[in-house]
């Protein structure tokens, strides 16, 4: 199912925002020096990245897929002929 430019730009820019934010945290945590915590945000982190990952496939295939129905739609060239050829001077026929 094709997205809509709108509805994918929303998508990215919230979740560059979530990763912004997850970022932040990230960076907050390596102060604190809280293990536990760090590896928990990292998690949460991936998970933002790999929704980002996903939308960007789906896009990709949406994309590939109208592409791909385009050139089907296409009519095929039977009539193609691949042959050599030389030109002919007309002066040269005396």
């Amino acid at each position: 199912m094709p997205t809509s430019t709108a509805s994918t730009a929303d998508t990215s820019s919230g979740l560059k925002s979530a990763i912004a934010a997850s970022r932040i945290r990230v960076a907050a945590l390596e102060r604190e020096l809280d293990a536990e915590a760090m590896k928990e945000k990292a998690t949460a982190l991936a998970q933002v990245a790999m929704k980002l990952g996903e939308a960007i496939y789906k896009e990709e295939q949406a994309a590939g897929a109208s592409a791909e129905a385009a050139s089907e739609e296409a009519p095929a060239d039977d009539n193609v002929v691949d042959a050599e050829f030389s030109e002919v001077e007309d002066d040269k026929k005396d």
